[in-house]
């Protein structure tokens, strides 16, 4: 009976402690809006690539950005689109962000700031530039994050 305990306890640990998929809460700032909206990002992690979901409530509608983490080439996948990576970084708080475009089309330039651990971080494009973040900041901050993306992002256009 103990060693069918034990053997009982080894398989739950194998199972929670290898699981791929994880849920964690978000809130997504808008340089428009001082007011987060509350998202729930769903990772899960295959061998070739991370998934990342992002899924938000409103109203009637629930509203997802799901996009892919292509380990071995090192871009971003959504849709149809793929986002190599650019020269840029963003380095809040000690943690080296990529910024990633697509080549598809320069008349409609998005940039996406993303670590595959923490997943996005932000999403600037044209009329609608988002902070993806897992703590709450207060406006002032919020501008300054926006600020220092926007540095970082220019220096590339400068080069």
């Amino acid at each position: 009976m103990r060693k069918l305990f034990i053997i009982l306890i080894f398989i739950l640990v194998n199972i929670s402690c290898g699981k791929n998929e994880y849920n964690s809460p978000v809130l997504v700032y808008s340089m428009k809006s001082d007011v987060p909206e509350s998202y729930l990002l769903n990772t899960k992690n295959e061998d070739a690539f991370v998934n990342f979901e992002y899924s938000y409530r409103k109203l009637d509608s629930l509203i997802k950005l799901d996009f892919k983490y292509l380990k071995e080439k090192d871009i971003l996948v959504i849709g149809l689109d793929t986002l190599n990576k650019i020269e840029s970084v963003f380095k809040p708080k000690n943690i080296m962000f990529n910024m990633y475009q697509s080549n598809r089309n320069k008349d409609e330039v998005r940039t996406y700031v993303f670590n595959k651990e923490f997943g996005l971080f932000a999403s600037l494009g044209f009329k609608s530039h988002q902070l993806f973040l897992k703590d709450s900041v207060n406006s002032l901050e919020k501008e300054n994050i926006f600020k220092g993306l926007f540095i970082e992002l220019n220096k590339t256009f400068i080069k």
